[in-house]
């Protein structure tokens, strides 16, 4: 099937199938498929983050900020900066924070600042002139807690030290001078455990590395521990993964070489769980010490190897007795190296090798009887044998992937942890080897993925299509005022308060929640409120020729004799 085939029964695939796609608001428990697919913008997405409705990303390719409603007309440029040596590296730490984007960006001194964005261009300004070092991808982790990011930055009198910022110039502050005076305590693995912020600096002496945690506040930043670190190891401790309300992380002494440790936040609960390898020698990247910490829960997830087997997928509670391996999916001393552990419809999904079947999707309930292919989608052995499935990513209630059945090329699939629920979601360039589908992330209930192919040819995609309005596919997605054309328009809003105006033509209006307010305009209208206390004004000196709906909630209405209300007083 042509891809102009394809497109052109989207409509009806996706009528006849809305109780099966799990997407765009739909039930996602369901099983995938079919899905349609929607290219929107001929531009690609480096670092993206979620915000109210809308995906902000940057250019991989320049130093440029974007986002998108999930429209072509709703995807736009927000603003770009002078290209300078960081190219597009220059932005990073995307973050939500209050419905704000918050990032980093380099200015032309090479100062790393402080961003804030509203969506708009005006609206995208520097919150704070502090200095948070130098530019390297996201090494100045923004942490979102308590309406706050917490962030490692230096200023005139101090080195990097913990700051925090509300998203304003007054509201950025020092928290506390770890390692007093113009040195730098450092601060990294910034991490969220319940409320509290864990993170790994310097202790006040300068002398070696120490666990800290901090509430936010000066005197509520404390040394929980002085690790007994091995000195030889700069970033040493790391893997930092809250699972309930401790945390985990890897780290190696002068007696154990890299291992698993937990911490409760005090100094007795900071400890070693488990010596799995005893003996072992684990530099960070072998087969040796844990890796791919993730939590479901209280438990932690993540891959290693003991005296016996090779790299595995194990557990643990935090204890020593709690600490075992899940299944030895390649018997023996040989590693079925299981990577990109990701949870999904409340399992465990990773890829993994049994020896037989090549590097495929499996799926965990923690158990070994429970460790199990979901499915065999290269069986012919090509290329994909040995590279498997990447990119895992749960985004609206689906396990999304990268993968290559041989057939396709390396395209995006869907599942739903069952073999008949783990399908190819679209072939985004058929007979064209050289295009990769990859990074499906969720915003406002639209899923995104990115395509990429020689000579940095990028398109940004949308799984299941543009919102509907009354089985009609959205011309208009927005959140505040949002003004239509003298044509036909169909127009959703967004979960917060919006006015939306019609204008001319014979339009369909869907506001979604919140208080809304609706103004028709001229010509035959369509108009629904959302859930919330909403208000519907269809006059337009034209009688019997509007429709209204004011939907769940206390709503009000204005409109022309004739005209049809429901669920409006």
């Amino acid at each position: 099937m042509s891809r102009t085939q394809r497109r052109a029964i989207a409509p009806a695939v996706g009528a006849t199938t809305a109780a099966l796609l799990a997407l765009a608001g739909t039930a996602a428990a369901n099983a995938p498929g079919p899905y349609t697919v929607h290219r929107i913008a001929s531009v690609g997405a480096l670092r993206t983050a979620a915000v109210g409705d809308d995906l902000f990303f940057t250019n991989p390719s320049r130093p440029e900020l974007w986002k998108s409603d999930g429209t072509t007309a709703g995807t736009v440029m927000v603003k770009s900066w002078s290209a300078g040596p960081d190219g597009a590296d220059a932005i990073a730490n995307l973050t939500a924070l209050d419905g704000m984007l918050l990032f980093t960006s380099v200015d032309p001194e090479g100062r790393t600042e402080l961003w804030r964005s509203d969506g708009t261009t005006a609206g995208t300004t520097v919150v704070s002139h502090v200095d948070l070092g130098p530019a390297s991808g996201e090494r100045n982790e923004l942490t979102a807690m308590d309406g706050a990011v917490f962030f490692s930055a230096a200023d005139d009198v101090h080195g990097s030290e913990l700051w925090r910022s509300d998203g304003t110039d007054d509201g950025t502050a020092l928290v506390k001078d770890l390692y007093p005076g113009p040195g730098s305590g450092e601060p990294r693995h910034l991490t969220v455990v319940t409320d509290t912020l864990f993170f790994k600096s310097l202790d006040e002496d300068g002398e070696g590395e120490a666990l800290w945690t901090s509430d936010g506040t000066t005197a509520g930043t404390v040394l929980v521990s002085r690790l007994p670190v091995d000195g030889t190891n700069a970033d040493d401790p790391r893997q930092f993964v809250a699972a309930g309300d401790r945390l985990f992380f890897t780290a190696q002494d002068e007696f154990n070489d890299r291992e698993l440790w937990t911490s409760d936040g005090t100094t007795e609960g900071t400890v070693l769980v488990k010596d799995i390898d005893p003996g072992g020698y684990h530099y960070y990247g072998d087969n040796g010490g844990p890796q791919n910490l993730v939590a479901i829960g209280h438990a932690l997830y993540f891959t290693a190897s003991d005296e016996v087997h090779g790299r595995e997928l194990w557990r643990s509670d935090g204890t020593a007795e709690g600490t075992v391996m899940v299944a030895d999916i390649r018997p023996g001393a040989d590693t079925s190296f299981p990577y990109d552990l990701t949870v999904s419809h409340k399992a465990l999904f990773f890829a993994a090798d049994d020896g037989t079947h090549g590097r495929e999707l499996w799926r965990s309930d923690g158990t070994a009887a429970g460790t199990t292919m979901v499915r065999d989608i290269n069986p012919r052995g090509t290329r994909a044998h040995r590279i498997g499935p990447t990119e895992l990513a749960e985004a609206d209630g689906t396990l999304f992937f990268t993968a290559d059945d041989g057939v396709h090329g390396s395209d995006i699939w869907a599942s739903d942890g069952t073999r008949a629920g783990t399908v190819l979601v679209d072939d985004t360039a058929p007979g064209d080897e050289d295009v990769r589908a990859y990074g499906a992330v969720e915003a406002g209930g639209t899923v995104f993925f990115r395509t990429a192919g020689r000579d940095a040819r990028y398109s940004l995609w949308t799984i299941g299509g543009p919102p509907q309005c009354h089985g009609l596919t959205a011309t208009m997605k927005g959140a505040g005022t949002i003004v239509g054309t003298r044509h036909r328009d169909v127009i959703v809003g967004s979960a917060g308060d919006d006015v939306i105006r019609g204008r001319g033509g014979d339009d369909v209006i869907c506001a979604g929640g919140g208080e809304d307010s609706v103004i028709g305009g001229a010509g035959e209208d369509v108009a629904r409120g959302g859930r919330g206390k909403d208000h519907l004004d269809l006059r337009d000196g034209v009688r019997h020729n509007d429709r209204g709906d004011g939907g769940p909630g206390r709503d009000t209405g204005r409109r022309d004799r004739g005209d049809s209300f429901e669920s409006v007083p």
